[in-house]
Formats: C-alpha cells, structure tokens, sequence
C-alpha cells in the first residue's frame, strides 16, 4: 500500500537510506492499512529530509505507544497538512452522528452555503 502510494504503481525503487526511513514509518504504522495509506499520502512527492522528520517527529519515536494512539497521530498530522479550508470541512463532519449516511450532494451544498468551498 505505502509504495503503491508514494509511486502511483510504478516500478521504483527508493535508495538505502529511504528504504531504511520507509520501514520505521511502515513499523509505526503497525500493519494498519489506514495509517499506512494516510501516512504514504502524507510523505507523496516530500523530500527525504521530511520523511526524516516525520519519522523522528514527537510521538512517533520508538516509545511503546499503542496501535491506536499511533494511528491517531498519524491521522492528526495528515490533518494538519490540509489547508484550512479543508479542515473546517472535515470538522464540519462531526456534526454527524457515527455510522452515519452522509448525502455527498446536500453535504457539498451545505459546505458551500457555509462559504467552506
């Protein structure tokens, strides 16, 4: 799923020194396809030196963190990456119930009467 992302499906390879950065991130996403897909969308077309930092990053060091507060972290910092408007879109979310059906045309419609897009 993480190369498939950051290489759109292309037979790339990343180096040794990527390689071995892929792989903490990848053990920190703990086999989690969300964190996993979230984390790789994150890291698409950033330089090496991003990746480093995203991996070294507060709360993503080796500590024993669980799986889920892992995830949950690697949700927040995709979350932060988004540019405003995008946020208070997907904040505008929780004012569903869980497991709720959401009609995407009267969302967007209700996005747009907010001034959200």
């Amino acid at each position: 799923l993480f190369y498939t992302r950051i290489f759109g499906g292309e037979d790339k390879f990343l180096d040794e020194e990527e390689d071995e950065v892929s792989d903490k991130i990848l053990k920190k996403c703990g086999g989690v396809p969300l964190a996993i897909i979230t984390m790789a969308s994150l890291l698409v077309d950033k330089s090496r030196e991003v990746w480093v930092q995203v991996c070294n990053s507060t709360g993503f060091r080796d500590k024993d963190n669980k799986q889920v507060d892992d995830t949950m972290w690697i949700l927040s910092l995709s979350y932060y990456d988004l540019p405003c408007h995008l946020k208070t879109c997907l904040l505008y979310l929780s004012a569903f119930p869980e497991d709720y059906t959401i009609d995407k045309h009267s969302l967007i419609w209700k996005w747009v009467v907010e001034d959200f897009v």
